[in-house]
């Protein structure tokens, strides 16, 4: 039986041997594809998978829970927002493994997170800060250090060494010059798993096709994140335009 101190209110308050228990994923709709992790292919990217009962898996949708200033997990809200956003809908989200107890599904739990991998890990998409199980356990390194400034307020408001400054174009550059490549490298033997999964029969969404809806709602979010090259000739027009016209303005002045 763990203390109260490290023991999370979750456990608590638990029956462990009940089979009221149950592990979900959540999809991003602008991601589809064929990914399959083990026994398990989802027909879009996952980026959560969580353990809950009753009505958890709906916890991270709940208006209190987005807005709320003191959610840890900025990550998967901000993604959450994000779709909500561009695609006028809620991720997908469903169970995947119902009716079990505790342990099962916090193995599962497990099991799936470590498959799929995290984003602060590097190792995949889920934006999870733990590795599963109960409680907060499995904190990566950099979240826990992040925490801890946190906590101590280092970098809060005026404290921040950046407080009312900004970064330079050239500070900016070189920012971004060397956090190039900082993202997840896969070795040849990983990438061709991945191709071979994802070719003909191997696709989950071979012999399928999008619904209208769904269409649409792909449709909507390319044109938004990549305008068309005619939209984008009129924007600079316009801009120019504009220019012009402040110029103008000035010079009449």
């Amino acid at each position: 039986m763990c203390s109260s101190n490290t023991c999370t209110f979750f456990e608590r308050t638990m029956n462990k041997d009940d089979p009221v228990f149950y592990v979900y994923v959540y999809l991003d709709p602008r991601k589809p594809g064929n990914y399959c992790y083990g026994e398990y292919t989802f027909d879009f990217e996952p980026f959560y998978i969580g353990l809950g009962k009753g009505k958890r898996i709906d916890d991270h949708l709940r208006k209190l829970f987005l807005n709320d200033k003191n959610n840890r997990n900025k990550i998967k809200t901000n993604k959450i927002l994000k779709i909500q956003k561009e695609t006028k809908s809620d991720p997908i989200h469903f169970k995947i493994k119902e009716n079990l107890v505790f342990q099962e599904g916090s193995d599962l739990e497990i099991e799936l997170i470590r498959l799929i991998g995290r984003i602060c890990e590097k190792t995949g998409p889920l934006t999870n800060l733990t590795a599963g199980g109960a409680g907060f356990r499995g904190l990566s390194q950099e979240v826990r250090e992040r925490q801890k400034m946190h906590s101590v307020g280092k970098h809060d408001g005026s404290k921040n060494g950046m407080f009312g400054k900004h970064h330079s174009e050239e500070s900016k550059a070189k920012i971004s010059a060397n956090r190039k490549g900082q993202g997840p490298k896969y070795s040849d033997e990983r990438l061709e798993r991945h191709r071979i999964r994802n070719t003909g029969r191997g696709n989950g969404f071979f012999g399928k096709k999008h619904s209208l809806e769904s269409k649409q709602a792909i449709s909507l979010t390319r044109k938004q994140k990549y305008p068309s090259q005619k939209q984008q000739v009129i924007s600079n027009v316009l801009q120019t335009l504009n220019a012009l016209a402040k110029q103008r303005s000035v010079e009449l002045k």
